[in-house]
């Protein structure tokens, strides 16, 4: 980013939506609703995510931010080799990098400098938006078909979007998002009665967890064949944007070609002050906690952005920003 601004520190944010439920789970309410967006580009895409679970923003940031984006991203990797390189894949390729964008402002830049997609963040959650984590991908994630709900839990529940920006093409061949469209829209899931059966003492329920995490999405694709809602793969170019509804069940595409790349990133984004919770909340909706986020907030040119002071390497090692060049 090549600006004069400067980021300012705000602390803690109280909760912008404490006490509001998120219309766009009300079905009743999304004419009435839409017809308050302005702006007929941004209505169009919030049309979208409430009906389909999904939108795509087609050109949403210039080219050139997406090579500066990569640029930027190898040359911190060359200059952090010695802690970066042990984590490489067979293939060379690095592992999901969580927060990169506090030590790479040209990550931030990319969700910074993306006008439409925060206008859509901000006419859906009826509030400005505000980035809570990010994961930058080197390639694709090949993850399988699931809903980022439990991870994301938030007080009012659903105030949350995935905001994913492609810097490179992707296809069929290197691992495209798919998506079940309109499965947020199925029936809800009893999450007390399946936590209960692997654990029924709340006291042992752990923030994250394998078994209970496989349960639960495995149950979310079972309904989705149910009621046929087929796995559909969505090809973007590079500088387009997908943003996708906090229930959609989504997937990283098969690779078939590990010599390409398929640079990205992926913001996750609620209103400002909004608290985050894990399984602990989700699979116990009726637990009492903080309705306000503990966790400082940053602002540059008006927007929030969590503060994060390390970088996570595929979930498994922290590195401190302190510690990196």
């Amino acid at each position: 980013m090549t600006t004069t601004s400067e980021v300012i520190w705000c602390g803690p944010q109280e909760n912008a939506v404490r006490d509001v439920a998120p219309w766009y789970l009300d079905p009743s309410l999304w004419s009435e609703r839409l017809a308050q967006i302005g702006d007929p580009v941004v209505r169009r895409h919030v049309k979208d995510l409430v009906i389909d679970g999904y939108t795509v923003i087609r050109n949403a940031i210039p080219h050139q931010f997406c090579r500066e984006a990569i640029t930027a991203f190898e040359g911190f990797a060359s200059r952090n080799a010695h802690h970066l390189d042990p984590a490489r894949d067979e293939h060379g390729h690095y592992p999901r990098l969580i927060n990169l964008h506090m030590a790479i402002p040209e990550l931030l830049g990319v969700y910074l400098r993306n006008p439409i997609a925060l206008a859509v963040q901000d006419a859906f959650f009826g509030s400005a938006s505000s980035l809570f984590t990010s994961l930058y991908f080197e390639r694709g994630s090949a993850q399988s078909t699931h809903r980022d709900s439990p991870l994301f839990c938030t007080v009012p529940e659903n105030y949350y979007l995935g905001v994913w920006t492609a810097l490179e093409d992707a296809d069929e061949m290197n691992g495209a998002l798919r998506v079940n469209r309109r499965g947020h829209l199925l029936d809800r899931i009893d999450v007390e009665e399946m936590r209960r059966e692997i654990y029924p003492d709340l006291a042992d329920l752990p923030g994250t967890d394998g078994p209970l995490w496989n349960r639960y999405q495995a149950r979310v694709a079972a309904m989705c064949a149910e009621e046929g809602l087929r796995s559909e793969s969505v090809p973007v170019r590079t500088g387009d944007t997908i943003l996708w509804h906090p229930e959609l069940p989504h997937a990283g595409g098969e690779i078939f070609d590990y010599a390409r790349t398929r640079h990205s990133l992926v913001c996750h984004v609620t209103p400002v002050g909004v608290p985050v919770y894990h399984y602990e909340k989700f699979f116990n909706p009726r637990a009492a906690v903080p309705g306000d986020a503990a966790w400082g907030f940053l602002a540059y040119e008006g927007r929030g952005f969590v503060r994060h002071d390390a970088i996570d390497v595929g979930h498994k090692q922290l590195l401190p920003l302190s510690a990196l060049s």
